[in-house]
């Protein structure tokens, strides 16, 4: 089943930035996408938020794709950490990835790998969020393919305006193909 989970980060929620441009997007395509509200969205608690995640409908399936915001996308990488041993989805965005030093040591990195087809970083080369630096080294870990956005920032429609699209997803989703 073509299915897209799209996770917000904190202190945004299921409609901010550019997740209901790019749920529509996938839903040209024939993609089932599920936008959740994540609980306590001021701070986030990365346990509580997979259990969220699990416990609801959604089914993970090699179609699956994952597009996860700042500490969504952290979100996202737990997400692929607990699926299964041989379990493995389509594929994993990791845009503007919010890692704190807590997050990043909870990550085995090792349960990440070969669970996704891909797994992508999407980053911006200026993010006043999340340094560069340590996005460089998780994809590094994980196997990851970083794609770094000159002037991108942290991808957030309440820094620049124009991120209430995100047409780089479109190309790395594949999306535009026929």
């Amino acid at each position: 089943m073509k299915n897209a989970l799209i996770l917000h980060g904190t202190g945004a929620n299921s409609h901010s930035n550019w997740f209901d441009w790019l749920a529509s997007k996938l839903s040209e395509k024939g993609y089932e996408v599920y936008i959740p509200q994540l609980p306590h969205t001021d701070s986030p608690d990365l346990k509580l938020n997979r259990r969220f995640i699990f416990a609801g409908e959604f089914e993970f399936s090699p179609e699956t794709i994952i597009v996860g915001h700042s500490s969504g996308a952290v979100l996202a990488l737990k997400l692929l950490e607990m699926l299964p041993v041989g379990s493995r989805i389509d594929t994993v965005v990791a845009v503007g990835a919010y890692q704190p030093a807590d997050f990043i040591d909870k990550i085995r990195t090792n349960m990440v790998q070969n669970k996704a087809r891909r797994l992508i970083f999407v980053h911006g080369d200026n993010d006043p969020i999340a340094p560069l630096e340590g996005v460089k080294d998780l994809a590094r870990q994980t196997a990851g393919k970083l794609v770094i956005v000159p002037g991108a920032q942290h991808f957030s429609a309440q820094q620049s305006p124009e991120h209430t699209q995100l047409p780089i997803l479109v190309d790395i989703l594949g999306l535009s193909k026929g």
